[in-house]
């Protein structure tokens, strides 16, 4: 019979009791900061994790954690601007959330990703008004009921 290793903790894991009050304030937590991360779930090595990358509420890290960020992948994520509700409506249309920083970098604001655009290709529409670009002798083969163009004009 094979021996099963159990999975890792985590360090948010509710099944390890809280460090005392005492460990989190040589840790550098404040009293009342100390007993909301506690409050949240959250160990001492947890809470550290998300303070050095820049999340220093446990109401923030559990609104990321919900969006399914790591505190190894929010740093990029809070210098660019972004909140949990952004990548949580980028992924919803689609987009890892690496793809998602780096379209809003660019600017963009989240649309729908349309997947045969992006295996295809894009492809640019016909100009609305094709008279000017057609040589003189097919302009009348652009208007609707027209009988269809000479191989020429194409």
């Amino acid at each position: 019979m094979v021996a099963s290793t159990p999975p890792p903790q985590q360090p948010s894991s509710p099944q390890l009791p809280p460090e005392r009050l005492h460990q989190w304030t040589t840790h550098g937590f404040s009293v009342g900061l100390a007993r909301r991360w506690i409050g949240k779930g959250f160990r001492i090595a947890a809470a550290d994790q998300w303070r050095n990358h820049g999340v220093y509420a446990p109401e923030e890290a559990v609104a990321w954690q919900e969006a399914g960020i790591s505190p190894y992948e929010v740093a990029d994520l809070l210098q660019a601007g972004m909140t949990p509700k952004d990548i949580v409506h980028w992924r919803e249309l689609g987009y890892s959330p690496p793809e998602a920083l780096a379209r809003h970098i660019k600017g963009e604001k989240p649309q729908p990703r349309i997947w045969w655009k992006e295996l295809f290709g894009r492809h640019e529409a016909a100009p609305p008004n094709c008279r000017r670009r057609l040589p003189p002798q097919c302009r009348c083969y652009c208007r609707p009921g027209c009988r269809p163009r000479p191989p020429a004009c194409l």
